[in-house]
């Protein structure tokens, strides 16, 4: 629908107040219901109807602390491009329209994505994802494995609500969405955007936002557009400081990237470990065992570290798909991420090899840290 919008084609707007949810923002992160499908509503809502006032209040309410950044589906290997894509339609169309203040919030809120990502990206995609998993279908613990065509930036990410039965970790297609925002000169993707809105909906509303031409069997070439980063939400030198970021392998402008993140809590606790040779990430932090901070739908991936030597990326999950998954525990062991539920056993991952370059700890609820 929301593509149909941007095509200026009709659109049943019946449908979509029905799903667009509370005029209150704030109830779509409390009701344990989805974050992403009334974003999806109301983005068309803005577009036919031209009010900015929900979305404005949409962001607030992720600034000011009540209910963290990003929500609880944070990283979600489905969803994540979903919320994105409508983030990027809207903040294009505030544009459009002059309503400066939504344009100033989408983009805030965007530069605060792009900015996590970072923190947590190679200058390489990655080639291989894999996790260790449980496959409710069979009742067995399970091992998956999913090669890549996708090229630019490579992310490894936690994600809640990411379907841990169906698909072996990664960020889905959130890493293009940031090669995209950083103009990384490999960007691609080779599949078509034709089948399967509900995966790949916020990809192709952010394109068609962005001016990219689709060819007949509903594919796009990254690279023949470089839209400007304040259609990313990012001026200039914010898109060149990321990209120092992420190309010096954490060595340069980390203090930069912080200070863009220090007025932002998250809902999860976030820890990031960069080294030589990878990259860790989880939901937790070094010292304490600390439980799941989403319990909704899909389950979650609660660590993944990335090897720059192979790039592959390799996840956990210790939970079914089904709603309210069993509560899971995540802490550190002998130099890897553990985490167990109550009704799967142990299950742990190596953190990144060679020496650490830095550690970025985002505790729940508290400011942005980096050793």
């Amino acid at each position: 629908m929301l593509a149909q919008a941007l095509d200026g084609k009709p659109v049943n707007m019946s449908k979509v107040n029905s799903f667009a949810g509370p005029e209150d923002p704030k109830t779509i992160f409390t009701n344990g219901g989805s974050e992403n499908i009334p974003v999806t509503c109301r983005a068309v809502k803005y577009i036919k109807e031209g009010n900015p006032a929900w979305f404005t209040n949409y962001f607030n309410i992720q600034f000011d602390g009540s209910v963290g950044l990003f929500g609880k589906e944070l990283f979600s290997n489905i969803y994540g491009s979903l919320t994105v894509g409508n983030v990027i339609v809207v903040r294009n169309e505030a544009a459009r329209r002059g309503h400066a203040e939504l344009e100033r919030k989408a983009s805030e809120w965007l530069r605060a994505y792009w900015t996590t990502l970072a923190l947590a990206a190679d200058q390489s995609p990655v080639k291989l994802s894999q996790a260790y998993q449980y496959d409710e279908s069979s009742g067995k613990e399970a091992f998956t494995s999913q090669s890549s065509n996708a090229g630019g930036y490579g992310v490894v990410l936690p994600g809640n609500r990411s379907y841990v039965n169906t698909y072996p970790g990664g960020v889905g297609f959130q890493s293009i969405m940031f090669s995209m925002a950083l103009a990384h000169p490999g960007r691609s993707l080779e599949r078509t955007l034709d089948v399967s809105p509900g995966a790949y909906g916020g990809l192709c509303v952010a394109m068609k936002s962005l001016g990219y031409a689709f060819t007949q069997d509903g594919k796009v070439n990254l690279t023949s557009k470089n839209p400007p980063p304040e259609s990313f939400g990012l001026t200039a030198s914010q898109r060149d400081m990321l990209k120092g970021y992420v190309v010096s392998n954490g060595k340069n402008n980390a203090s930069g990237l912080l200070n863009i993140l220090s007025p932002y809590r998250l809902a999860c606790e976030l820890t990031i470990v960069r080294t030589t040779q990878g990259i860790t990430s989880w939901f937790g932090n070094e010292t304490d065992k600390v439980g799941l901070c989403s319990r909704s739908k899909g389950g979650t991936f609660t660590a993944g570290t990335l090897l720059f030597g192979d790039h592959t990326a390799t996840y956990i999950s210790r939970a079914t798909r089904e709603n309210q998954p069993e509560a899971a525990t995540t802490w550190v062991e002998n130099k890897q991420v553990c985490e167990e539920s109550e009704n799967l056993p142990k299950k742990c991952i190596d953190i990144a090899p060679g020496a650490r370059v830095n550690t970025i700890s985002w505790p729940r609820g508290g400011q942005i840290k980096s050793r």
